[in-house]
Formats: structure tokens, C-alpha cells, sequence
């Protein structure tokens, strides 16, 4: 995307001029065309087209910044999508020069000063800490010194490698083990080993290389290449501040020298101590903060944000979703239930007569087939009297069922046996009157 002045971007930023520009992008001062309210357009371009950490780094900064919510941070307002996919953050507009350029122009700075300038950036640090941010890049050149109503304003600058951290062992943060993001020369020796378990104590190094170099104008390693500047950093020891500058209160060459501690333990367990001795030496206060992760944030994942705006729903919403959701599941239940009541068949209803109705005909239930002494091998012994053998027979007789689908009538004493068939007598043309068992 060329961008120019007079440019109007996601129809409502109008570019006036050009910032500034890097390998990845370009900053740019802009006015809202309907609010007239100037502010920073930072636009995540180049020659080539970014890479997906690229783009994941560019919106991990405006999550960390705006989660850490602190006057000495500067602000980020929107982030979206111009139309040809470029990634665009929209800032507080800030007038004035870094860290890094006043130390270039003075070399070094009274403690006063130094103090003044640096109180607020660790009130801010430290409450990123507090939030479970780690900056992991801070460095003179991303702390900006602003002018504003011809006072100056601290601001942190540039979260893009921040990293959310927890004391819970096994959590993984947002780059794996073996990387080295920073700047080499305010690494901590942790950091530039590419160890994976950064935590906040990183930054608190970071601070003690800052203030070292401001108040006595040199940094703490130096070298002409990363190489050397690694290599320095892992073998060789620090050089005590006092003696570059001798006059330095005893409390503040002490807090660098625990700052610059190459065991992480030895290293104060938050900043606090270092902003009430930076405070004993300025007229500046500066908002106070909590321990490291004491209001933790949740890790969000980077992804490249969409070219839509995404609005939550509201939450009556959701719950008529849910309430026309269960309508509908009622309707149904009702549909089904009348539909089966008129696919059914009719229940069998029983005859009105009682239990005592007379019994059938044995010519209505059929001839049966002749019953021979084989099929009945227990008439070839005695037993009871047929007498009893009839009363038996209507004691386990089964009831009727109206459900059956034929009725079974009950056996009544003195009444033939319709369920057998008369049969023939030994006698030529006689029949025998009662069953032979």
C-alpha cells in the first residue's frame, strides 16, 4: 500500500505526514476526519510482505499495551485492516524525542534527572509485571519523552515482544525455547541464552542497564558486534557503577548493582524497590503498583485480527436465542405426540360380558385331532380319581386376558372338556363318555 499525505485510510484517518519508517513499517501522523483529533497511524508494511510472527507480534503489542492501562503507556486505540490486508494501529499522537536520542545529544544525565525520567517508566513496567506482562525489549530508544502543555511525559513504547508469564511450572509463553528477542546490549544473561522460563526479572536488568548508562554515559557491555557483546555478557563481570561515578549515593549504586546481578535470585523480587529509591531522589511521584502477577491477565492468542469489526452480542440477544431455541423444541414434541396419537391402532377393547359368559360350543372351537395313549404315557399307570383329577385341572386353569387375543374359557366342574375330542371306544361303534386319563 502507498501511502501519501492526504490519504484518508479505513475511511476515517486522514495522513498528514510521515513519522517515521523501518524494515516493518511506517508511522504516520493522521487526523480523524469527523472528531478532528490528531493521533499516530502505525502501518505493518515493507518491501516484502510480513510474515505471520510479524503480524502476530504487531497485534501482541496492542493487546499488552492496552491490557497493561497506565498513564507512562502509550495508548492504542483501534487496530484492524486496511483493504488491501495491511495491519494498521491507530496511537496517541506523542511531540517530542526518545530516551535514546537525549542520551545521544547529553551523554549522561544528573541523578535528578535520571530519577525523574525513570520513576515513571518503572511505575509502568512494574505494572505490567503486576498484570503478568514481561516487556522483554525495553531499551533507551522505546521510552519516548513527550511534550505536552510545556511539561514532559514519560511513555513506554513498543510491547511487540511482550510475554505473558506465570509462576505455574510447565506454562509456555508466547515464543518457544532457543529464542533471543531484544535488544543485545540490554539482554539479561538469562535471555540472551535463550532460556525458555523469562520472567520479569529481564526487564528489571533491562532498568539497571538504562540507568547505569545514564548516569554515567557508558553501558555496563559493549561490543562492536552481538558476538562480542554475548560473549562479554556470559564471561565477563560488570564494572561497579561508583567507579565511574564516585559521587553516586550509596542506595542507588547498590539498587543497580542488584539490578545487574547475573543470578536472577539475587535480583530485587519486584520494582518497588527501585521506585521508593528513585523517588527519594526526584520531586516526581509516580502511581504505585503491585507484585508480579498479582492481577494476572489471560493469554490471548496473536492472530491476525480481521478486516471486520467484531461486535459482542448483547446478552438478552444470546437469551432469545436460547428461549425461541426451546419454543421450537416444544413445537416439535407436540407435532410428534399428535402425530402418533393418530398413526395408532385402536386398543383392543374387551367384550362387555363378565367372566361367567357362557361357554362356547365345543363344534365352534373345531374337531381336534384324536388323542392316542402314546401321546398320554401317564394312563398307563393309576393315579387319581378323574374326580380329582377335573378339580385339579380347575385350579391351574389360566384366566382370561382382555388383551389375549382369543379368550380362553375357564374350565367349569360337571361341563365336558372342549379341549379334547371324544374318543373312540374299543368297542365296535361305541364311544367312550370321559377321557381315558
Amino acid at each position: 500500500m502507498e501511502l501519501e499525505a492526504g490519504l484518508v485510510v479505513g475511511g476515517r484517518y486522514r495522513l498528514e505526514r510521515q513519522l517515521g519508517q523501518g524494515g516493518m513499517g511506517e508511522v504516520w501522523a493522521a487526523q480523524h476526519a469527523v472528531t478532528r483529533r490528531r493521533l499516530a497511524l502505525k502501518f505493518l508494511s515493507g518491501p516484502v510482505a510480513p510474515s505471520a510472527e510479524a503480524r502476530r507480534r504487531f497485534l501482541r503489542e496492542a493487546r499488552a499495551a492496552s491490557a497493561v492501562e497506565h498513564p507512562n503507556v502509550v495508548a492504542i486505540h483501534d487496530v484492524f485492516e486496511v483493504e488491501d490486508g495491511t495491519l494498521l494501529m491507530v496511537m496517541d499522537l506523542l511531540e517530542g524525542e526518545t530516551l535514546g536520542q537525549r542520551l545521544r545529544r547529553d551523554r549522561e544525565l544528573p541523578l535528578e534527572v535520571a530519577a525523574r525520567l525513570l520513576l515513571p517508566v518503572v511505575s509502568a513496567v512494574g505494572t505490567a509485571h503486576e498484570r503478568g506482562i514481561v516487556h522483554r525489549d525495553l531499551k533507551p530508544d522505546n521510552i519516548f519523552i513527550a511534550r505536552e502543555a510545556g511539561a514532559e511525559r514519560v511513555k513506554v513504547l513498543d510491547f511487540g515482544i511482550a510475554k505473558l508469564f506465570s509462576a505455574e511450572p510447565g506454562r509456555a509463553g508466547l515464543t518457544g525455547a532457543g529464542a533471543m528477542l531484544g535488544t543485545p546490549c540490554y539482554m539479561a544473561p538469562e535471555q540472551a541464552g535463550g532460556e525458555a522460563d523469562i520472567d520479569h526479572r529481564a526487564d528489571e536488568w533491562a532498568i539497571g542497564v538504562i540507568l547505569y548508562e545514564a548516569l554515567s554515559g557508558g553501558r555496563p557491555i559493549e561490543g562492536e558486534n552481538v558476538g562480542q557483546v554475548l560473549t562479554r555478557l556470559l564471561r565477563d563481570g560488570i564494572p561497579p557503577i561508583r567507579a565511574l561515578v564516585p559521587d553516586l549515593p550509596e542506595d542507588v549504586a547498590l539498587v543497580i548493582g542488584r539490578l545487574l546481578s547475573k543470578e536472577r535470585a539475587d535480583r530485587p523480587d519486584d520494582l518497588r524497590e527501585v521506585a521508593a529509591v528513585l523517588a527519594a531522589h526526584c520531586d516526581d511521584g509516580a502511581p504505585s503498583f503491585g507484585a508480579p502477577g498479582a492481577r494476572p491477565i489471560e493469554e490471548v492468542s496473536a492472530e491476525p485480527a480481521s478486516r471486520t469489526v467484531v461486535v459482542r452480542p448483547r446478552r438478552w440477544g444470546r437469551a432469545w436465542v436460547w428461549a425461541a431455541a426451546l419454543v421450537a423444541l416444544v413445537g416439535v414434541a407436540l407435532a410428534g405426540s399428535r402425530w402418533l396419537a393418530r398413526t395408532a391402532p385402536e386398543p383392543a377393547v374387551p367384550p362387555a360380558a363378565s367372566s361367567l359368559a357362557p361357554l362356547p360350543q365345543p363344534a365352534s372351537l373345531g374337531a381336534a385331532p384324536p388323542r392316542s395313549r402314546e401321546a398320554f404315557p401317564e394312563a398307563e399307570s393309576p393315579g387319581p380319581p378323574a374326580s380329582a383329577r377335573v378339580a385339579s385341572r380347575i385350579r391351574t386353569a389360566p384366566s382370561a386376558t382382555p388383551s389375549s387375543s382369543a379368550m380362553v374359557s375357564p374350565v367349569v366342574p360337571g361341563a365336558p372338556d372342549a379341549a379334547v375330542a371324544p374318543v373312540r371306544s374299543a368297542k365296535p361303534g361305541g364311544l367312550v363318555e370321559d377321557p381315558p386319563f
